[in-house]
């Protein structure tokens, strides 16, 4: 990182990701641009691995905003509340597989990890101990 005769840093740490981020994204749509034309003219061991490198630098940000995602609809569950819905749902005593079903049919937005967490968190936090 660059600095100034002062010793503070000429770009924030943010913005230092943000610049990261947005040369990711120009680098996956040249990749992916140049591996299709290369494709297209029929010269697939040049095209193919810029292909599948642009494809694979373009789906980081999707991976990382669906990850957020779950983070959050994860966060708007209680263990009080889990229980409540699985209870409603007739899965309180089925298996931990089931409960994980089961709230991830409700909140699509919840992911594998996040759903097992929350059926976990409101099996500890059950005063009844079923």
């Amino acid at each position: 990182m660059v600095r100034r005769t002062g010793g503070e840093p000429v770009l924030s740490p943010l913005t230092t990701l943000a610049l990261i981020r947005w040369a990711g994204l120009v680098a996956g749509v040249l990749f992916t641009a140049f591996g299709a034309g290369y494709c297209v003219r029929g010269e697939w061991g040049a095209g193919l691995p810029l292909l599948v490198l642009g494809l694979s630098l373009l789906s980081l940000p999707l991976k990382r905003r669906r990850l957020l995602a779950s983070a959050q609809a994860a966060q708007q569950w209680s263990p009080a509340r889990v229980r409540a819905v699985l209870a409603t749902a007739g899965a309180a005593d089925a298996s931990r597989v089931e409960q994980v079903r089961v709230l991830r049919r409700l909140d699509a937005q919840l992911g594998l990890a996040d759903a097992v967490g929350l059926v976990d968190r409101a099996a500890e936090a059950d005063p009844a101990g079923h």
